[in-house]
């Protein structure tokens, strides 16, 4: 604490300081201030803690491509003619696919919506057949997404 010289009030300067003990606590002088104290002791803890967690291990293995399987949703583009879901047919069943549910859905213009839902496939299926319906120049797939919940 400082007091001031002014014109009305006179009075000599001194300074107060706090208890010694508050000065050692924060000095930096001694082997640890508080803060790095403090953080040391909680690193510490955490170490203790994850000792018995790190002592547990196991090779990870994962599952193979072939194994993982789910149902998928095509949206494709067909023309509206005789024999175009036979054709579909053929392009799934080629890769082993069957269906589980299928629906044509509105015209745009001379072409029907088709939704395909498939019986659970795994990726390489998915991959071949959406690279077959891409090479028919009649179809157009439109979105292909894995059905969640089933």
């Amino acid at each position: 604490m400082r007091l001031k010289n002014t014109a009305d009030n006179f009075s000599a300067s001194f300074h107060i300081t706090p208890p010694y003990q508050m000065m050692v606590i924060h000095s930096s002088k001694l082997i640890y201030p508080r803060e790095l104290y403090q953080r040391g002791i909680q690193r510490k803890r955490v170490e203790l803690i994850a000792k018995d967690f790190n002592e547990y291990s196991r090779d990870l293995v994962l599952a193979n491509a072939e194994d993982v399987k789910a149902n998928y949703y095509f949206s494709i583009l067909s023309p509206d003619s005789k024999g175009q879901v036979l054709k579909l047919a053929e392009i799934f069943n080629a890769q082993d696919i069957s269906f589980k549910q299928i629906l044509q859905d509105g015209k745009e213009g001379d072409k029907a919506r088709v939704v395909i839902i498939t019986h659970k496939i795994n990726k390489a299926q998915l991959e071949n057949v959406s690279a077959e319906l891409k090479k028919v120049s009649e179809f157009d797939l439109l979105n292909t997404f894995k059905v969640l919940g089933e």
